[in-house]
C-alpha cells in the first residue's frame, strides 16, 4: 500500500447490488456471507477495521434538477429480490448510514472533501467514477480494478470538467449532446457525439482547467445556439447539466447540497 489509511468510507450501494445478483436463487444467508466478505477483504487490503458504509434513503435532489430528461430515467428498475434483507443486513450488523436527500456517493463525497488532503488518512472505496470528481484518496474495489489512487483538487475538478462534456449515460444526463461545428474546425474533430477518446483530446487543448471551463461553456453557448436556444436556454441547460454531475462536497445550514453554480466570471 502506497499510504497508512486509518478510516475507509464506502459507498456501499454497489455492493449491495452485486451481492445481491451473485446469490439469485440462493439463501439469503449467502448473499449476506458474500458481503460479509467483501467488507471483510476492503478492511484487509487498505489495512484498518475502522469504516464507515453509507447507502442510498429516501429522495434525491437531482429529481428535482433535471428538467431536459428524467434522472435515472433509462435504468433498469430492477433490483435483487433479496435487496431490502441485505439492506437491513448492512444497517442492523455493520452499521451502514441511511442517506436522505441525496445519493450515498453524495454523503461520502462531502466526507472525503473534508479529508481530501493527501495526509488525512482517510480513503473512499467505491466503483462509481462519478466519486474520482472529488479530490482525496480512492480505492475502487471492482475485482477487475482494485486499484488505489491519490487524486488532487485540480485533477478532481478537471475529471467533473470532463464529464460536463461527455455526460452520464447511467444516470441519464446527456452532458454536451455533440460538439458544436466551429469547435469541430478549431480543434480537429471529426465526430459528431463526445465519447471518452474525443473528451481526452479536448482536454489535450486546454492546459489549465480555468480555460477549459470557459471553453465547455462556449461549447455548450454553440451548441445551444444551433439548437436555436436564446442565451438563457443554454446557459440554464449547462448550469443544470453541472449541478446533475457535480459530486456535493457541502452541505448548507439545513443539512442540504450546495449545487455547483457557474463561476460569475464566466460570461
Amino acid at each position: 500500500m502506497p499510504y497508512e489509511f486509518q478510516r475507509i468510507l464506502v459507498d456501499a450501494d454497489s455492493l449491495l447490488y452485486r451481492c445481491g445478483f451473485a446469490a439469485e436463487g440462493e439463501p439469503v444467508s449467502h448473499a449476506c456471507h458474500n458481503l460479509k466478505s467483501q467488507i471483510n477483504q476492503i478492511k484487509e487490503y487498505l489495512g484498518t477495521d475502522n469504516m464507515d458504509l453509507f447507502i442510498k434513503g429516501k429522495g434525491n435532489f437531482r429529481t428535482d434538477i433535471a428538467v431536459s430528461t428524467v434522472y435515472k430515467g433509462t435504468r433498469p428498475s430492477r433490483v435483487p429480490t433479496m435487496y431490502p434483507d441485505l439492506r437491513k443486513y448492512i444497517i442492523e450488523v455493520h452499521g451502514a448510514k441511511e442517506v436522505d436527500g441525496m445519493e450515498a456517493d453524495d454523503a461520502v463525497s462531502v466526507e472525503l472533501w473534508n479529508n481530501r488532503d493527501s495526509d488525512s488518512g482517510v480513503i473512499l472505496a467505491a466503483m462509481d467514477k462519478d466519486l474520482w470528481n472529488t479530490p482525496g484518496w480512492h480505492f475502487n474495489y471492482d475485482p477487475r480494478k482494485w486499484t488505489t489512487e491519490y487524486v488532487p483538487v485540480a485533477k478532481a475538478n478537471r475529471n467533473f470538467l470532463k464529464q460536463l462534456l461527455i455526460g452520464d449515460r447511467s444516470d441519464n444526463v446527456p452532458g454536451l449532446p455533440r460538439l458544436p461545428e466551429a469547435f469541430k474546425e478549431s480543434l480537429n474533430i471529426r465526430t459528431k457525439g463526445i465519447g471518452e477518446k474525443t473528451a481526452e483530446k479536448i482536454l489535450e487543448c486546454y492546459e489549465s482547467n480555468k480555460t477549459l471551463l470557459q471553453a465547455v461553456y462556449c461549447m455548450y453557448m454553440e451548441y445551444g445556439e444551433e439548437e436555436g436556444w436564446d442565451t438563457s436556454t443554454s446557459r440554464g441547460y449547462f448550469t443544470e447539466q453541472g449541478q446533475l454531475l457535480w459530486m456535493t462536497r457541502e452541505l448548507d445550514a439545513e443539512g442540504k447540497p450546495v449545487l455547483w453554480e457557474p463561476p460569475a466570471w464566466l460570461v
